[in-house]
């Protein structure tokens, strides 16, 4: 008897779509015990992707997001009064983060069902009700960064789920944070 044997399948359908379909066979029943790694490294699994790579999923990500940054006065003015007498990058740097994780309050979850994907609310929204999930509070740090001057942009991250660096799954990502490009490049 083989272990892990999987079988697969492939037909076209009536309406000009192709369907696949996987079949584990002869799989053990997973036992624990002490110390194992974690059952997600474990288990055989199947990832299926309809992006070609990364690369588009990030110019994706780009392209939902850049409408979002859009400044206004209030924003530029707070920048301006946040920066103004600094001159070394780093602590112009600190001062929004840190206006940004003091005076943007945390919500934890989106407030509307019916938009709980990536795309962030506006940043002049979560400037004025000084409020927002994280990717709201990452797209106003990039708008407010960029604004100073910094190249700056959203990274979406994974803190609960293990991501396939050869298959590009979006739905794999939880987090929003902010990053940014120092005068080195890095």
């Amino acid at each position: 008897m083989l272990f892990r044997s999987v079988v697969s399948e492939s037909r076209s359908r009536d309406d000009g779509l192709l369907c696949y379909r996987w079949e584990w066979k002869n799989t053990p029943p997973l036992l624990p015990e002490p110390r194992m790694p974690p059952v997600s490294s474990i288990y055989q699994r199947l990832l299926v992707s309809t992006l070609p790579d990364w690369k588009t999923f990030s110019r994706w990500v780009s392209e939902v997001y850049e409408p979002h940054l859009e400044t206004d006065g209030a924003i530029k003015a707070r920048v301006q009064e946040l920066t103004r007498d600094l001159e070394d990058p780093g602590e112009k740097i600190k001062a929004l983060f840190l206006f940004v994780s003091q005076k943007i309050g945390y919500l934890g979850m989106a407030a509307e069902a019916s938009d709980p994907g990536l795309r962030p609310h506006d940043v002049t929204v979560t400037f004025k009700n000084r409020m927002g999930i994280c990717r709201d509070q990452a797209a106003l740090l990039v708008a407010m960064l960029r604004e100073a001057g910094f190249v700056a942009f959203p990274a979406l991250i994974s803190v609960h789920n293990k991501v396939d660096p050869a298959v590009p799954l979006p739905v794999r990502f939880d987090h929003v944070i902010t990053a940014l490009r120092v005068q080195d490049g890095d």
